[in-house]
């Protein structure tokens, strides 16, 4: 198969700095004896897209592969507008998006990790922390209509669910609602130590 990997060959706003190309990218779009065109344009048209009929299953499409020592820095592949890198998945395997990407389907992921710098709420078991009493939560509760620190639903209307600080937010709850709870074991232990120690008085 012939092979025509253009090394930083911008196309339509495509950048492609491979090492290798199992298919033929040729620039021109032109079909050249034993050559395959992905660009699914005539002969001298602009390229806009790929299109492939694979053979069998996890076949590629496309597959970029970028080796040697600079091959974690290297882009190897890239989508810009006006010379400014807006997507690019790097040699490594890292991608980066220098704008919001926005998704209109749900997205499955095993796991997601933020490096935001929020501070985990574990500063609720320090001694110093002030926990509200209950009667300051309830008029809290009835003033705002959420709790303390999470966004509100007009919030969420306008602005979306803010996953980061909702589940740092939520975290917080939870450990001053284990607080809540272990204060009020303490106080049905003390009135329960309280009836013990009480005379009993037989009943005529």
């Amino acid at each position: 198969m012939y092979f025509c990997a253009m090394e930083h060959r911008r196309h339509s706003g495509l950048w492609i700095g491979a090492a290798l190309l199992i298919f033929v990218v040729d620039a021109s779009c032109c079909r050249k004896k034993g050559t395959v065109c992905l660009y699914d344009k005539p002969c001298g048209g602009p390229a806009v897209g790929v299109s492939w009929t694979p053979e069998g299953d996890w076949a590629y499409g496309l597959m970029i592969q970028t080796r040697g020592p600079r091959a974690a820095t290297n882009k190897a592949l890239a989508v810009c507008k006006d010379d400014i890198d807006g997507f690019v998945v790097l040699g490594d395997g890292r991608v980066f998006a220098s704008n919001v990407c926005e998704f209109n389907a749900p997205i499955k992921v095993k796991e997601i990790y933020t490096d935001s710098g929020a501070k985990w709420p574990d500063y609720v078991f320090e001694p110093s922390y002030r926990l509200k009493n209950l009667y300051e939560l309830e008029a809290f509760i009835r003033q705002n209509k959420h709790l303390p620190g999470l966004p509100s639903q007009a919030m969420i209307a306008t602005e979306g669910v803010p996953l980061v600080s909702t589940q740092r937010a939520l975290v917080e709850k939870v450990e001053e609602l284990t607080l809540y709870v272990i204060a009020l074991q303490k106080q049905v232990d003390s009135l329960k130590a309280l009836l013990q120690a009480r005379p009993h008085t037989p009943s005529r």
